[in-house]
């Protein structure tokens, strides 16, 4: 049996329009393990592990999270930064809200979109350590979707980031 909705994972017709609950049941159809409850919160715990990796320049941290595509972005990113000396003291104070957006699949490839509004401290420092960006004495709030995918007939059950995006 599911467990109940609680506040930070609602029931899946408060998370979901029509179009992507009908995308969800054809993703339980293809994955008799799949729970939309379950998937948020494990996406949940994905964008902390990604930002976390990517914050302290640990690409390989990030290879089991994310497709190789994805990857190689996060490390030209990474060696961008190494390039330039600068590092990021970011933190991820709290995820306020996680909610699947968009569903679909493709052929076999099951795809999910997940909005999180976070509130996350931002600091960019230069090679001297003086503070280029951001401020350590205060937070922001973000907007941001992901996209995990997964191959519904795979014996893996692992949910790859594949797309980020900032939403306004």
């Amino acid at each position: 049996a599911e467990p109940a909705p609680t506040a930070a994972q609602p029931a899946l017709t408060s998370i979901v329009t029509v179009r992507s609950g009908q995308s969800l049941e054809q993703i339980a159809r293809a994955d008799r393990n799949f729970s939309p409850e379950r998937f948020v919160a494990g996406a949940q715990g994905a964008y902390s592990m990604v930002l976390e990796g990517f914050w302290k320049g640990d690409a390989d941290q990030l290879a089991d999270l994310v497709s190789d595509e994805m990857l190689a972005n996060f490390r030209a990113a990474l060696d961008a930064r190494k390039e330039s000396g600068e590092r990021v003291e970011n933190r991820l104070l709290q995820v306020d809200r996680a909610e699947i957006v968009g569903a679909h699949m493709n052929g076999a490839m099951a795809e999910v979109t997940v909005r999180f509004d976070a509130e996350i401290v931002t600091v960019t420092r230069d090679a001297e350590g003086r503070v280029i960006a951001g401020d350590p004495a205060a937070s922001v709030e973000t907007h941001d979707l992901w996209t995990f995918s997964r191959h519904t007939a795979s014996p893996d059950p692992a949910w790859l980031l594949v797309a980020t995006d900032e939403e306004a």
